[in-house]
């Protein structure tokens, strides 16, 4: 092989990262209907998702959220809290994941209308 033909490169089979993200479900079990949410806005601020944005193209609804799941491993920028509001605007009662779940649990069941993303600050 001559200088000048090109090498395989230990980078060749590198995939680009998953955009962080949170999936929410509609069922339990990460089942049923689902939405990402992007997660990450690059400058470590919460996102705030409205009932808007839950009930737009590819929404996942209002009040139909069981479930949901962070996307990546812990590192920066990625979700350290996500809260679900009971109301639009992150008003109202509210329930707050530090991980995913199978299960929101009976008492925020099909409750959810506006979400908040925090995020880890390294």
């Amino acid at each position: 092989m001559s200088e000048f033909e090109m090498r395989p490169s230990i980078f060749d089979n590198v995939q680009p990262p998953e955009p962080i993200c949170i999936e929410v479900f509609a069922d339990a079990n990460h089942q049923g209907q689902s939405q990402k949410l992007p997660a990450y806005s690059g400058g470590g601020r919460d996102l705030v998702y409205s009932a808007a944005d839950l009930q737009g193209a590819g929404g996942v609804g209002i009040q139909t959220i069981s479930s949901l799941r962070f996307s990546a491993v812990k590192a920066v920028g990625y979700p350290r809290t996500v809260v679900l509001y009971a109301e639009d605007g992150c008003c109202g009662a509210s329930k707050t994941f530090y991980e995913g779940t199978d299960w929101v649990g009976d008492d925020f069941n099909d409750r959810t209308c506006s979400i908040r993303i925090t995020h880890w600050i390294l």
